[in-house]
């Protein structure tokens, strides 16, 4: 493989040498190799030249800075054929796209700025990270997941309605800042906007009509998971805040309302309830249960329910009292958070970005080593029996 690869690149050399002039080819690209250029006048075109693999998928990235350059990017086969076009219609100061290549061969990357914007830019070409599916999302649905070091990036797609606007709402659970996210035209691949890791959400408006699109949630390289939540919603985002502003909804789905709370089976010892930024397990038992032995596991981590006394507030774990509660919530959230309708006292909480295990897919509650219930994280409320309580 790497004399192969070698070859193909003293063959482009050769061919730079040949037919520069003719073929407009200003350099090659190799990976993880920086290679800085200038658009120099309005429509101008700079051209990279990449020795390719069969079935070989490469990251390319565009980088435009200082004198506002707006970059765009098109490659094109040995034949001359247009394989993939990046636009940048947003006027972003970065876009990038992933291309798969038939055959072996050269293959030519042509830069250019969109809007005929001029100036200084840097590509660059990285090995691709295989992708996860696209999960589509559900108008109204709000899904809560995680990305972290060795599951940096998650994928959501989702349509445009005719006649209707769509808002795409994601949000952080840290209040310092959270995964980079990008919204992507599924069919052109076209960057149609992004989220800085330095931002804690952000809201998008999709004008009615057709389209597909794709939504990136990216790990900002932080080192713990960075949990977040994504939702679809009818309507514009001026006409979503002003509902919210009319009626503050939880940060997820709410039971059905009820004029009073809702009827807890004799059999159910613990209830959870969580919303984005904490989870609280309360005691509903009628006894004092020993929960040394509680367990939970999620989101890459797990967390034993003694971590609460590190909050240094007198927490019997080994005889909980009932109708007693404690929470977890992720750093930077130093308050206790309200109590829910079963918990008469609040007996503990902790805030750390290690105990957030509520924010993938699902989580399992584990007593004394054995596995009693898996909780869908989308829920927001689960309740446990606890075997021998």
């Amino acid at each position: 493989m790497f004399a192969c690869r070698t070859a193909i690149i003293l063959l482009v050399a050769f061919i730079l040498s040949l037919a520069s002039a003719a073929a407009q080819v200003d350099d090659v690209l190799t990976f993880n190799e920086n290679r800085l250029g200038e658009i120099n006048s309005p429509g101008a075109t700079v051209s990279y030249a990449i020795a390719a693999m069969p079935g070989e998928t490469v990251a390319l990235q565009v980088l435009g800075f200082n004198e506002g350059l707006v970059p765009a990017f098109s490659v094109f086969d040995n034949a001359n054929n247009l394989i993939r076009v990046v636009e940048n219609s947003s006027g972003n100061s970065v876009v990038q796209g992933n291309v798969t290549f038939t055959q072996s061969g050269t293959y030519i990357v042509q830069i250019r700025g969109a809007n005929n914007t001029i100036g200084r830019f840097v590509v660059s070409m990285q090995p691709a990270v295989a992708q996860p599916d696209a999960t589509p999302l559900n108008i109204g649905q709000m899904v809560l997941n995680v990305v972290s070091l060795t599951a940096p990036i998650q994928r959501y797609s989702f349509g445009a309605q005719p006649g209707n606007a769509l808002t795409l709402q994601v949000r952080s659970i840290v209040e310092s800042g959270g995964p980079a996210v990008t919204l992507i035209d599924a069919l052109s691949g076209e960057t149609l906007a992004t989220m800085s890791p330095r931002l804690t959400g952000g809201d998008w408006q999709i004008p009615s009509g057709a389209g597909s699109f794709i939504v990136e949630v990216q790990h900002s390289g932080a080192s713990f998971d960075e949990g977040f939540s994504i939702n679809l919603l009818t309507g514009t985002i001026a006409e979503n805040v002003a509902a919210s502003a009319v009626s503050v909804a939880p940060t997820v789905p709410p039971p059905p309302p009820a004029p009073s709370p809702t009827p807890i089976p004799e059999d159910v010892d613990l209830v959870l309830r969580w919303n984005l930024d904490n989870i609280v397990v309360t005691n509903v038992s009628g006894g004092t249960p020993d929960l040394t032995g509680l367990r939970f596991v999620g989101g890459g981590l797990e967390v034993d329910a003694t971590v609460i006394i590190q909050s240094g507030a007198p927490t019997a774990l080994t005889a909980f009292p009932n109708g007693s509660c404690f929470a977890f919530r992720p750093l930077g959230f130093t308050e206790p958070p309200p109590s829910p309708p079963e918990c008469q006292t609040m007996r503990a909480w902790w805030f750390s970005n290690n105990v957030v295990f509520w924010t993938g897919a699902s989580f399992d509650v584990i007593y004394n080593g054995q596995t009693v219930t898996t909780c869908p994280a989308g829920s927001g409320r689960c309740e446990v029996d606890l075997p021998g309580v």
